[in-house]
């Protein structure tokens, strides 16, 4: 099984050409990690789902979400190779919509639900580190849709296909190199191709603003408020690229990953890399959030 797919409760693999989620973005999602047969932090995330959608004036009833979810689940559970581990991806669009931008007047949504494996090296990655790099490709400033999950990912597509081609680069000898650091088009250090980020700069943990850019995380929520509940103050501001090479120490982190610890960032424009010794703060919030 690749992936399982249901649209609109069915089991279906395309939508309507007409779908304006294919034609404009016009749509949210979330993605979740199931594992030992649960789906992790589920009422956070159908509740930024639930905001999310609201602020976009999408129409959604958070009853059918639920229902498409428990089909799904239970389409996996009588697999006959039943997966432990696996990822939820949840994509709601304001529907059919014809052509132009302007929405119909009344419209109605609708929900994919797709089950995916689990990439086999995300384990390694989780005890190991990785490497990162920073992407030439910038992440659009646009405070209207800043933190929001939306469809409109053109930005991470072209960043995530710079990080393919490094590492299908014959010059490189780095196995561990998977993820992409985007910067904003000001200069300053947004997020991830898939994750946020935090760091630790002259002995100050902090993370990048996302008031302008970029997706607010729920893992990255979680950290915030566990590292307040330990004591230990995390900055929110905004992070130059030369301060990220400046940096003791960097972690990645979604909902379904989890938190990685970063060994290498490499800038490949020009040439230098920075090597990380330092996974203090990443590997306490693994214990501390993660380890349950």
């Amino acid at each position: 099984m690749a992936v399982l797919t249901l649209v609109d409760g069915e089991l279906a693999d395309n939508v309507p050409v007409s779908d304006r989620g294919l034609l404009y973005g016009d749509g949210v999602f979330e993605t979740m990690h199931y594992r030992q047969h649960q789906l992790m932090r589920l009422p956070a995330h159908m509740l930024r789902l639930q905001r999310s959608c609201e602020q976009l004036g999408i129409p959604l009833l958070m009853t059918d979400i639920q229902q498409h979810i428990d089909s799904l689940l239970s389409r996996v559970s009588s697999l006959a190779d039943t997966p432990t581990d696996g990822i939820v991806k949840i994509i709601v669009t304001r529907g059919d919509g014809g052509r132009g931008y302007m929405p119909a007047a009344t419209s109605q949504s609708r929900v994919v639900v797709q089950f995916h494996l689990m990439p086999t090296p995300y384990a390694e990655c989780y005890r190991r580190g990785i490497s990162c790099m920073l992407c030439r490709h910038p992440v659009s400033i646009n405070p209207a849709l800043a933190g929001l999950k939306h469809l409109n990912r053109l930005d991470q597509v072209m960043a995530s296909r710079e990080l393919a081609a490094a590492q299908n680069n014959a010059a490189n000898t780095d196995p561990m190199l998977q993820e992409g650091l985007m910067l904003d088009s000001l200069g300053d250090l947004t997020e991830g191709t898939r994750s946020n980020v935090f760091l630790v700069i002259n002995d100050q943990l902090c993370t990048p603003d996302l008031t302008q850019a970029g997706v607010c995380g729920l893992m990255r929520n979680l950290i915030l408020d566990w590292f307040e509940g330990q004591g230990i103050p995390v900055t929110v501001r905004a992070i130059t690229g030369q301060e990220l090479m400046l940096a003791s120490e960097v972690f990645i982190c979604n909902s379904v990953i989890g938190i990685w610890p970063v060994n290498s960032v490499y800038d490949f424009s020009s040439g230098t890399c920075i090597h990380l010794s330092s996974q203090t703060m990443a590997r306490s919030a693994q214990q501390g959030l993660l380890s349950h």
